[in-house]
This record gives C-alpha cells, structure tokens and sequence, in this order.
C-alpha cells in the first residue's frame, strides 16, 4: 500500500512538473500577433525577417541608380576677428558630396565637378576676409560704424532621379551699405555617365533647347505674373539671352527653371526671378532620357 501511494505521488509530481514548464512556452506565442497590430517596433523581429524584402527593394541593381543616388550636405562656419576683437566677417558655407553605389566612376566625376565649384566659392570667401580687414581699418580711421561682412553658400538638392541629379545653389554676400546681395545658380549631372548638363547636350535631335527656352521666357514676360517684376519694357529684352545660359538652369520635379538675378532683368526689390518651363512643354525638344518618368 505504501508501495502504491509513492508511485502515486511521483506520477503527480511529474505531472506538475510538466506544467509549470510548459506554461512560459504560449507566452512568446501569443503576444507575436498582438504585436505585430500594435507596435511595428516588436514585429520586426517575428515577422519581418520572414518577408522577402530583397524583392520589395531592388535598388541595388548597377543598371538604374535612381534611389541609390545621395547627396550629403554638410554645414559649416568660420569667422574672422579683428585682434580687438571685432567680427570682421562670418561665414556660412555647405560641402556636398554624392554617393552612387556601383558607379565609382559617375560618382568621381559628379564630386570632382563640385570640388572645383567649392574651391572657388571657398576662394571667394578667402578674399572677402581681406577686403574685410583692409575696409575695417579704413572705419576705424574715419571714424565711421562698422557692420560685420556676411558670406553664405547653400547647396539644394531639386531633383534627384535614375536619369538626373540636380542641384541649386544661393549664395550672398554682404559688404557693407544698405543690403547684401544674393545670386543662383544651378548644376546638373547625367547620372549614368556622371556629365555635367548643359543646354545643348540636352537638346533633342534636330531641337535647340536654348532657342526654345529663350522664346518661351520672352512669351513669360509678357504675361501678368512678371509685369511688377521687369523693368519697363524696351530695357530688358537683350538682357534675357544672359538668362538662357549653362550656370543659369536646375531641373525640379516639375520642369527646367532658368534664373535672374537681381537687376539683370528687374530691380533689386524683386529679388531673384525665376522661369519654369514644364516638362509637358518641352516633349521634342529635350532628349527623353531627361523627361521624368511617367
């Protein structure tokens, strides 16, 4: 009897065990649904994984750079001090650089191309700091007040695609009197030689790109939307042709964009005037391959 009540006490006892091991075994379980409708936080690690990601992204693909291209645009300052302590000039700058997985030679030329460009913004700046100190002493002897000298350069990414990476830059430059002075400008590149865009290269076989962007700006300024931006007409029109240049174009999502800078073609008090020409516009005259794709 004895006998038999032990054997009855280990069966239960091995019974128990056997639950108490198996209840933590649901818990993972059961909160894996519930977590995947409340948090995507704890569903990336049970159910993520199991979706086939590598075909929802394809872009590493050597052939279509369109999503693989970035651009890092990174900020920086500088300021010059008299040794008695006056600011003589600050400086506000930005150095791009371009990324292009699987196309080292596209992405050499695109940044040795904007190398160049920043050495000469950067050229520019180094010679504003003289001016600055040589026109601070000549304040100082007249007896005049000095406004610190101002420099900028910032770099806008307005199109970036398989086919064309676009960039606009403003700049500024303050060297004393009332105001500054602020331009733009604009680079493009073909992102599957890595070539800089230029009016001609982009023009359709048998089109002038240039001719046509002239005659539809000179058909803008005719229009309401730039009658209190122009000088009055007769003083201007020859002017126009300095627009339709290489420096003077970018390409955003919804067209080409030609700019003025202030009294190029208008007044100071209109700032910079920009034409945008649609890409619905321009089917015929600009090769495909720079056409956004529908």
């Amino acid at each position: 009897m004895r006998r038999t009540l032990a054997l009855l006490l280990c069966l239960l006892l091995a019974l128990t065990g056997c639950a108490s091991s198996t209840q933590p075994a649901p818990q993972p379980e059961e909160p894996s649904p519930a977590a995947e409708s409340e948090t995507p936080v704890e569903s990336e690690s049970p159910a993520e994984p199991e979706q086939p990601q590598a075909e929802e992204t394809p872009q590493p693909e050597p052939e279509d750079p369109s999503d693989t291209a970035q651009v890092s645009i990174l900020d920086a300052g500088l300021t010059y001090t008299h040794e008695d302590g006056t600011e003589l000039l600050s400086i506000q700058s930005q150095s791009i650089t371009v990324t292009v997985p699987g196309r080292p030679e596209v992405e050499e030329s695109i940044n040795a191309d904007l190398r160049n460009l920043q050495e000469n913004v950067n050229a520019a700046s180094l010679a504003l700091s003289d001016t600055a100190k040589e026109d601070y002493s000549l304040v100082l002897e007249e007896g005049w007040e000095w406004a610190p000298y101002q420099s900028s350069f910032r770099a806008e990414v307005t199109r970036c695609d398989g086919q064309v990476l676009s960039l606009r830059f403003d700049e500024y430059q303050y060297t004393g009197g009332v105001h500054g002075y602020g331009f733009s400008y604009g680079r493009s590149y073909d992102l599957a030689s890595g070539s800089r865009l230029t009016l001609d290269f982009m023009s359709a076989q048998g089109a002038s790109f240039r001719d046509t962007a002239l005659e539809r700006i000179q058909a803008l300024c005719l229009t309401e939307d730039y009658a209190d931006l122009l000088y009055p007409k007769g003083s201007y029109e020859d002017a126009l042709s300095d627009v339709v240049q290489d420096a003077r174009f970018y390409l955003d999502g919804e067209g080409v964009v030609f700019t003025a800078d202030p009294y190029l073609i208008g007044p100071y008090s209109s700032g910079m005037i920009a034409f945008r020409l649609p890409y619905s516009e321009l089917e015929g005259v600009l090769k495909e391959n720079y056409l956004p794709a529908a």
